[in-house]
C-alpha cells in the first residue's frame, strides 16, 4: 500500500501526530470520523476539535426540543439532491459522532453539513474544514464507508463531493 501522505489527498479514519506536519507543509486531509478513536492524538494540531457521540450528548437526544441537521448544497455538494436540511436519503450514512469545538464565526465559510439543536444552540459539525499551516484538513463523521453505504447513491455522491471539496 502507498503512504497516504504522498498522495493529492490522504484519506484517513484516525488522526496521528505525523499528519500535523504533513498538513501544516501543504497536505490536504480527508478524516472519515465514523469511530470513538479517530480524535485520540489530541486534535492534531486542533485541541479545541472534539468528538462527541450524538446519542450520548444530553442536548442532542432530541427529547426536550427539536433538532435538524443540515447540508450547504453549493460548491462540492451542489450534485446533491434535495434541500438544505438532511432528508433520508443519505439514511444509509448517517453519523453517529458529531464535531464539537467549532467557532461560531467558522460556520459560513468552513462548514458545510452540522445539526443544530432547540433555538439554534449548540451547534455541532457533521462536515468541516480547518487551514492549517499552508494546507488543508477536512472532517467527517458522514459514515460514507460504512457497510450499509457501500454502493448506496447517497454516500457515493457525499464521499465524492468530500474527496472533490479536498483536491480543491
Amino acid at each position: 500500500m502507498a503512504d497516504p501522505l504522498e498522495a493529492d489527498l490522504a484519506v484517513v479514519n484516525t488522526l496521528d501526530p505525523s499528519m500535523r506536519s504533513y498538513i501544516q507543509t501543504g497536505g490536504r486531509l480527508l478524516l472519515l470520523a465514523d469511530h470513538a478513536e479517530a480524535l485520540k492524538s489530541g486534535g492534531v494540531g486542533f485541541p479545541e476539535l472534539t468528538l462527541a457521540l450524538k446519542d450520548h450528548v444530553y442536548y442532542m437526544k432530541g427529547d426536550w426540543i427539536s433538532c435538524f441537521s443540515w447540508i450547504k448544497r453549493s460548491g462540492p455538494f451542489s450534485e446533491l439532491p434535495g434541500g438544505p436540511l438532511v432528508d433520508r436519503s443519505p439514511s444509509c450514512c448517517q453519523p453517529r459522532y458529531v464535531f464539537e469545538g467549532i467557532s461560531p464565526w467558522e460556520y459560513e465559510a468552513h462548514v458545510y453539513a452540522g445539526v443544530f439543536i432547540g433555538w439554534l444552540i449548540h451547534p455541532t459539525v457533521i462536515v468541516g474544514e480547518r487551514r492549517y499551516g499552508k494546507g488543508k484538513f477536512i472532517f467527517s463523521t458522514f459514515r460514507v464507508l460504512a457497510e450499509p453505504a457501500q454502493g448506496d447513491p447517497a454516500a457515493i455522491a457525499l464521499l465524492d463531493a468530500l474527496i472533490q471539496w479536498g483536491l480543491k
